[in-house]
C-alpha cells in the first residue's frame, strides 16, 4: 500500500511567532528533536524557519537575538495534504530545505520532512 501524506506527516506541528528570537526558536528545536518551525500567525503559515537557516545567521552575525522572521524562508513550501505521496515527495526534494508544511484548506496541518519520508518508505 503507498503510503499517502496524511499518514507520513509529521503532526502535530510546533511553530513560532515571526518575533521570537533565534535563540528561543533554536532552544525549541533541540528540545522538541525537529529541524524545521513553520512560523505561524493563527492559523496562517508565514514561512519556515529551518535549523541549518538560524545555525548560519547566528554564527554569520554573532547572535541569536534576530527575530525568526529575518532569516525565515517565506513563502514557506507547502503542499496540500490530499496530494498524492509522489508529489509531496517531490516537492520536499525540490524544497531546497527537506521539507515542506502540510496544509488542508490553506490551514496548517503538518510537516513532511526528508525523514518522514525515509520512515514511510522503510515501512
Amino acid at each position: 500500500m503507498t503510503p499517502t501524506v496524511a499518514s507520513t506527516m509529521s503532526d502535530p506541528v510546533l511553530g513560532v511567532r515571526a518575533d521570537t528570537s533565534l535563540r528561543v526558536a533554536l532552544t525549541t528545536m533541540a528540545r522538541a528533536r525537529v529541524r524545521h518551525l513553520p512560523v505561524i500567525a493563527g492559523d496562517r503559515c508565514l514561512g519556515l524557519l529551518t535549523e541549518s537557516d538560524a545555525l548560519w545567521h547566528t554564527w554569520a552575525v554573532g547572535s541569536a537575538e534576530d527575530a525568526v522572521s529575518r532569516v525565515m524562508r517565506a513563502p514557506a513550501p507547502a503542499v496540500d495534504v490530499g496530494v498524492p505521496f509522489a508529489d509531496a515527495a517531490k516537492a520536499v526534494d525540490e524544497s531546497g530545505v527537506d521539507g515542506v508544511v502540510v496544509t488542508d484548506g490553506g490551514a496548517l496541518v503538518g510537516m513532511l520532512t526528508s525523514a518522514d519520508i525515509v520512515r514511510a518508505v522503510a515501512r
